[in-house]
């Protein structure tokens, strides 16, 4: 009997432990202060009571009023009753003005020539806003470079008094005039079609912007062997057709893949759409890997470990029909630049390095890029491509003027790359001058702004942040493929006294021996002097 006893005495112990000393929680799924948009109906977001984990929250009642259609803070009280216990909490409900305004505009496109003088001229916006009425005034347009062939997916806002911003997009397409190679789309000039119209890498990230007609924000990713996300963001509140997808390529696993896109009707492959040749991704050194894009019907996309196949890269400037800078004894540059170009090469060699050079006579033996590219565009990406898997690369050339009068050597940068980034270039900076008998252009460590047409000075290190430089084998293989490359103009060859200087009596060579002794150290080698070419 005494079993028994205790143990019904314990049940009685529990029960009144429940009933009077148990923890009951009360608790909010949106916090104990919430937001809801005035002349919208609200939602109670409720609340959950639990005692010992268990849901007892039929025991919950609400009292109190949220009127939508006036702004101001309500208080909604939580009671609830469990045998002789019970509580009470109060949740606000704030109403505000949660809504942007609407974003309307006469056009849904702009159209450019590409004129670096011309204004752009936008469609009259209207920003009309539920409470505060017109704020068309406080319409902007965000940054952006029309400079360059292609369409633009401009972000246009808008913001009301309670500082509620609204997004659209806006496409601005800029093309060149009728007579060249660039003529406005006759597709485009009914609209857009769908497709991606820019991409990029930022921080390891591939970024890609475009248009799908959609209902619903659509989905894109690499299918391979297993299928791989974007991160997908609209960019146009009232349109989910337009997109920004983001991936990380530092996660991506080794494999082929194809670019999708998937809506709520059908996946197809994605493809470029008016996106001028030059600005498409070629490979990229990502990490330990190497990522590269190729172009067709569709856009692949390959991931492989990462390793050199070059120590220099040389670019040897102009070739075929472009003949270049014409010197004073009527040479061209062509032929200079591979004179030039071969000897350094020759060079590298003897000191045991692998060379690549992009051509070995006149003619180009390959360029990367399909048939219809600008040869500019394509020797710009041939560098790029070679240049990705080279741990240096360089441009020979040679320079002219109008008057004759420039003398002596230049060397021309990106404006944002830093002196560490290319530190042999500021050491030739350094040591040219020991050399040459007379310099009198620019800086010598120059940049050039493809916007402004500008020179910018980096003799001392300065840097220009988000200027692109106008030497388009500076800027489409830092911007495609990731690489710093060099440009070196060796002598003003319309200038007699420069022209007999580092041609005629010879001087070229060591020229180029600073520059084989600069890099060739840099590679952690030892320098081999040439017999007869003393260096300082």
């Amino acid at each position: 009997m005494r079993k028994p006893v205790l143990l019904l005495f314990s049940v009685i112990l529990l029960d009144l432990w429940v009933l009077l000393l148990a923890p009951i929680e009360l608790s909010f799924p949106y916090g104990k202060e919430e937001e809801t948009a005035i002349h919208e109906p609200y939602e109670e977001s409720g609340a959950s009571l639990k005692l010992l984990g268990i849901d007892i929250s039929d025991l919950l009642s609400v009292s109190g009023e949220v009127d939508t259609e006036h702004f101001g803070d309500y208080p909604l009280t939580y009671s609830w009753q469990f045998g002789f216990r019970h509580g009470q909490e109060v949740k606000t409900v704030s109403v505000k003005d949660l809504r942007g305004p609407r974003i309307t505009s006469e056009e849904e496109i702009v159209l450019l020539y590409q004129n670096w003088d011309e204004e752009v001229k936008f469609p009259a916006f209207t920003a009309e806003d539920a409470i505060d009425g017109d704020v068309s005034d406080t319409v902007t347009i965000a940054d952006y470079d029309h400079h360059y062939a292609g369409v633009h997916l401009l972000e246009v806002s808008a913001s009301d008094k309670s500082g509620n911003l609204s997004r659209r997009v806006l496409p601005l397409v800029v093309y060149n005039s009728e007579d060249t190679a660039l003529p406005l789309p006759e597709e485009l000039k009914d609209g857009l079609k769908d497709g991606i119209y820019d991409m990029r890498i930022e921080e390891g990230r591939w970024i890609l912007q475009g248009r799908q007609q959609s209902a619903e924000l659509p989905q894109l990713y690499l299918k391979g062997e297993e299928d791989v996300l974007f991160a997908m963001t609209s960019l146009d509140q009232a349109d989910p057709s337009y997109y920004e997808a983001s991936l990380d390529l530092n996660a991506l696993p080794e494999g082929t893949y194809v670019l999708q896109i998937r809506t709520e009707k059908e996946s197809l492959a994605s493809r470029l759409c008016y996106v001028l040749e030059a600005q498409r991704l070629g490979r990229r050194k990502i990490g330990e890997k190497l990522i590269s894009w190729n172009y067709g019907e569709e856009i692949r996309v390959s991931a492989e470990p990462f390793a050199y196949e070059y120590d220099i890269v040389i670019d040897a400037g102009h070739g075929e029909d472009d003949r270049g800078a014409t010197a004073v004894d009527g040479s061209f540059e062509r032929e200079i630049n591979l004179m030039v170009s071969q000897y350094e090469k020759k060079r590298y060699e003897e000191h045991g390095l692998k060379v690549w050079i992009d051509r070995e006579d006149a003619e180009y033996v390959e360029l990367q890029g399909e048939e219809d590219w600008e040869r500019l565009m394509k020797v710009s990406h041939t560098l790029g491509w070679y240049g990705t898997v080279s741990r240096y690369a360089y441009s020979n050339h040679h320079n002219s003027d109008q008057a004759g009068y420039g003398r002596g050597p230049e060397i021309l940068i990106a404006p944002s790359v830093t002196r560490e980034e290319i530190p042999e270039a500021f050491r030739l900076y350094e040591e040219f001058p020991k050399i040459y008998p007379l310099i009198t252009t620019r800086w010598r460590l120059t940049a050039k702004d493809y916007s402004t047409n500008a020179w910018l000075d980096r003799s001392e290190g300065q840097i220009y942040p988000g200027v692109r430089s106008w030497y388009a084998n500076i800027r489409y293989p830092w911007e495609q493929y990731g690489i710093h490359v060099v440009t070196y103009e060796g002598c003003y060859l319309n200038n007699e006294e420069d022209f007999a200087w580092y041609i005629t009596e010879g001087n070229w060579k060591k020229v180029s021996e600073l520059k084989v002794r600069a890099y060739v150290e840099a590679l952690g080698l030892e320098y081999i002097p040439v017999k007869g070419i003393s260096l300082p």
